[in-house]
């Protein structure tokens, strides 16, 4: 094989190791059956995705001729010619495929199959001494794995419980090597890239915990603290070498706390908030004690809850929607404002994010099959009616251009959606996958991939254009 660049070669080789070939391509399965099994020479195209080569091999008045009517060559799917000579005859044939529905999909740049359907979304994770990234995931038989940027599987382990956390990446030996950092119900895990534990991990937790780890590096130093919270009601703080922070000394919560535990300073302090299942909120210093005293209390039953900070506690904010999507604002200086958009049909997910980058945060709503944007004066940006039930809550991407996307997956349709800012999907979607997915630049190469799960137990690795 020959190629203008390495990467040419890279990426023909991966496709062949995932059996990317023409041989099992749908499309091209169905397009053979039309020609002959048998000819000494076959040239095929597929036309749709080769303007750009069309484009190089003629003049520059047929090449912009080509960009004028491209949308027409895109409903032509394939083109194959064949020259056969046999019994002194020669014969030549040509078959042309006119397909206006087709849809050319964005393809994959590789795959990889594991022992069974995935759980988690794949975490995209810095390799430190290559400084490309690489995959970390968990399937449904509690496996994790870290598979490399080019789709082989580096490391595997057998966990006995599902991870309730992010992955989180740490640098608790402040030597520019980074750790794996997540917990399950019964243990916090820490381990090297090679998959080894690190010193004072697995923690063992006394209590099963009840939501998803934090990490706070306070003074930017590396010398992080963890939280989780307990049923026990208690909420501990780990040191990074997995001993109890000693100092920490809060008591109890009234009610479990199902949310993760965030961080933000306001008024030149050190604010940690946690709010339980009743909606009581709790304002702590880094020792545990009560820092301020909340009479005011959100809705019960929350998904999540955003911090606004503020010049002054009159000014900072804890943002969360109830049950019925009724936003509720509560400052820090214990004022409460409720905003009512309009009736959801059913309980939504709800964000709180500047998607437009206009420096005003937009209220984002994901019902079972709707998504709703609103602006800060309650008037509707955008929206958008799935054709199946939705079970999760959005996600969202900063692009290189500055832009932000919100996606949604619908593991119904087994169906990824990626939104732009004005509410148009973006170009080639939705896609095929299964969970939730992970967004970056895999090879640091200036191209946005896209990783997610599918329904049959592989991780799809898509070039977005």
């Amino acid at each position: 094989m020959f190629a203008n660049t390495d990467d040419a070669l890279r990426s023909f080789i991966n496709d062949f190791e995932n059996n990317k070939t023409l041989a099992n391509n749908k499309n091209y399965q169905a397009f053979s059956e039309n020609v002959s099994k048998e000819a000494n020479l076959f040239i095929y195209s597929s036309i749709a995705r080769s303007s750009n080569i069309y484009s190089s091999f003629v003049t520059e008045d047929l090449s912009q001729e080509i960009e004028k009517q491209i949308k027409l060559i895109q409903k032509f799917e394939g083109v194959g010619i064949q020259f056969t000579f046999n019994n002194k005859l020669f014969y030549s044939t040509i078959y042309l495929k006119y397909n206006p529905e087709i849809k050319q999909e964005i393809s994959t740049l590789w795959e990889t199959k594991l022992d069974t359907t995935i759980s988690s979304k794949p975490y995209l994770v810095i390799n430190h001494t290559t400084k490309a990234k690489e995959i970390f995931v968990q399937d449904d038989g509690n496996k994790i794995y870290l598979i490399s940027n080019t789709g082989k599987i580096i490391w595997s382990k057998q966990l006995h419980e599902k991870i309730m956390s992010d992955v989180v990446q740490v640098d608790v030996l402040k030597n520019n090597k980074l750790q794996l950092l997540f917990n399950t119900r019964s243990a916090i895990y820490m381990y090297d890239r090679n998959g080894n534990d690190m010193k004072g991990f697995p923690i063992k937790l006394k209590s099963p915990a009840t939501n998803a780890l934090s990490v706070f590096d306070y003074e930017k130093n590396r010398d992080y603290r963890i939280f989780v919270a307990s049923e026990n009601k208690k909420i501990t703080c780990f040191k990074p070498d997995g001993e109890e922070v000693s100092g920490f000394k809060f008591d109890k919560t009234t009610s479990l706390v199902y949310m993760p535990i965030q961080y933000f300073r306001a008024d030149n302090k050190d604010h940690i908030c946690a709010i339980d299942v009743k909606g009581k909120i709790y304002i702590l210093d880094r020792q545990g004690e009560i820092r301020i005293k909340i009479k005011e209390q959100l809705a019960p039953g929350i998904r999540n809850f955003f911090i606004e900070p503020g010049k002054d506690y009159s000014k900072s904010y804890i943002v969360a929607a109830d049950t019925l999507g009724n936003v509720i604002k509560i400052s820090l200086s214990g004022d409460k404002e409720n905003i009512r958009f309009q009736n959801f049909e059913t309980s939504p997910y709800f964000d709180y994010k500047d998607i437009n980058n206009d420096k005003t945060k937009e209220f984002i709503f994901l019902t079972r099959n709707k998504l709703k944007v609103f602006s800060a004066d309650k008037s509707l940006i955008f929206s958008y009616e799935f054709p199946t039930k939705l079970s999760g809550a959005p996600l969202f991407f900063l692009f290189p251009d500055g832009s932000k996307k919100i996606g949604v997956v619908s593991e119904e349709e087994n169906k990824l959606y990626l939104f732009n800012e004005s509410g148009s999907l973006y170009n080639g979607f939705p896609l095929t996958g299964k969970t939730y997915f992970s967004i970056g630049d895999i090879n640091n190469e200036g191209i946005i991939n896209l990783i997610t799960g599918s329904s049959d137990s592989s991780i799809y690795v898509y070039q977005l254009e």
